[in-house]
């Protein structure tokens, strides 16, 4: 399976005002999202299921990229949240062979370490990673399935800054 990881654009900043979950994407957001996802269909030609948390900027997000690359878009709950295992099991439970995840930060980083690490190592190192996904970046990986689990490592593929996707778009 391979399995691209999205982050949601940029925000409205964080408020008291505004419930975590209801941040939307803001006008630069929309705008710079629609533009890396166009660099998106240039590197990911063959996503067949995009899963989205259900926060509004991740649901946005994801649209934009539905639109784009032409791929369902369905929401997953546990992708609001940072449990690794459970994102993990989830993934198991599908049989497409690409797969894109939209959502946030610091929970994709951690995703990627705990996928592409062994078990037994992720334990110490998992929450440590050095990687650097910005909003509106993106990673691929490829990771083997055995039935309906994940096997780990995985393999990180790339990890594309916004700037790079934008650049792709344009091409």
């Amino acid at each position: 399976m391979q399995l691209t990881l999205f982050r949601h654009g940029i925000a409205q900043p964080r408020e008291a005002s505004i419930p975590d979950a209801d941040r939307q994407l803001t006008t630069k957001g929309i705008d710079r999202t629609i533009q890396a996802a166009k660099g998106l269909a240039v590197c990911c030609t063959d996503v067949q299921l995009i899963l989205t948390s259900p926060k509004i900027r991740a649901r946005q997000t994801a649209d934009i990229a539905s639109d784009v690359l032409d791929v369902t878009v369905k929401t997953c709950n546990v992708l609001a949240g940072d449990d690794l295992d459970a994102i993990a099991k989830t993934l198991g439970q599908y049989q497409e062979q690409h797969i894109m995840l939209v959502g946030h930060e610091p929970t994709f980083t951690d995703l990627t370490s705990y996928l592409c690490s062994e078990p037994a190592r992720c334990k110490k190192e998992c929450g440590q990673s050095s990687l650097v996904l910005k909003k509106a970046g993106a990673l691929s990986m490829v990771l083997n399935q055995n039935g309906q689990r994940l096997r780990r490592p995985g393999q990180l593929l790339w990890l594309m800054q916004p700037s790079i996707l934008r650049k792709l778009g344009k091409a």
